[in-house]
Parts: structure tokens; sequence; C-alpha cells
């Protein structure tokens, strides 16, 4: 008597043979090549790390290391900076992915 795992593997060796058959009425679809898309995507999640990190506030002990070293309005500056380096990532990420 067939076991379920012989019905199985008949099933996928006929399931094969029968998707490896060329057929005449169907084209190739053409490839899509996949380095545009991953580029796109690690550019859109770029720009999503830079503007969740400009929306979190900055950690308290890293201001007052910082206080001594640069003064407040720079490090304002860069938060309102790399935001703004967020989007512009979102929209070239938009651009770059259909390429």
């Amino acid at each position: 008597m067939w076991t379920k795992r012989a019905i199985l593997l008949a099933a996928l060796v006929l399931a094969g043979c029968h998707e490896a058959q060329p057929r005449a009425d169907s084209f190739p679809e053409p490839r899509r090549p996949v380095a545009p898309i991953v580029l796109g995507a690690a550019v859109f999640l770029g720009g999503i790390v830079l503007l969740v990190s400009g929306a979190l506030p900055a950690e308290h002990d890293r201001l007052r290391v910082l206080r001594h070293v640069v003064p407040l309005p720079f490090v304002e500056a860069s938060h309102l900076l790399a935001s703004v380096v967020g989007v512009v990532l979102l929209v070239v990420a938009r651009g770059v992915e259909p390429r």
C-alpha cells in the first residue's frame, strides 16, 4: 500500500515535470535586476533611521559630554539637518528603485 510520503513524492515529481515543460503560448517574463530594489530599500531604510533618530530625544549623558566639546546650537542643528537628509533620502529612494 502507498504511504503518504510516497504519494507526496510522486505528486511533487509529477508537478515538477509539468512545470519544467516549455510552453509555446507563454513568453518568458523579463527579469528585473535585484540591485536597484535592494539599493532603493537601503536608501529608504537609511532615511527612516535618520528621521526616527532625529525625532527621539537625545540621551542626557551624551549631551553632557557634547556640551563641553560643541556648543548646544550645533548639536540641535545637526538633529535638524539629519531630519532634512532623512526626508531627502526618502525621496531619492523612490527614484532609485524603478531603475
